[in-house]
């Protein structure tokens, strides 16, 4: 294979910013992981017990890119980006107290420590 004489050479600048380009990439590849575990987290995760929490409701949703191998959780940074849709929490409220002997009171206006029942 011949070199071609007529191509301009490539000075010590444009080399260098070639040098400096591929150094960037490869520091950008390796800076990120290629996947997130319970001992490896990702940014930003708070702790291993909500990684393992948002770990779940991943699997649950059938994200792919989120599986299990033995105790290993773990989650690819695509998987771990995807965004859920925020569940609505069910709160439960106890029914009212049947409080009797308050009832009796304000069915006679008996006044209760400066109130009126």
């Amino acid at each position: 294979m011949s070199i071609a004489h007529d191509q301009p050479a490539i000075t010590d600048e444009q080399a260098f910013a070639m040098f400096c380009g591929l150094m960037a990439y490869v520091i950008a590849r390796a800076a990120v992981p290629a996947v997130f575990t319970q001992r490896n987290l990702p940014p930003d995760a708070a702790s291993a017990a909500s990684y393992m929490d948002r770990h779940r409701a991943l699997r649950a949703a059938g994200v792919a890119g989120v599986w299990t191998r033995g105790k290993t959780l773990a989650c690819t940074p695509q998987a771990w980006a995807t965004q859920l849709p925020k569940r609505k929490r069910h709160v439960s409220t106890p029914p009212p107290g049947n409080d009797v002997r308050a009832s009796m009171e304000r069915a006679w206006g008996v006044t209760t420590r400066g109130k009126t029942s």
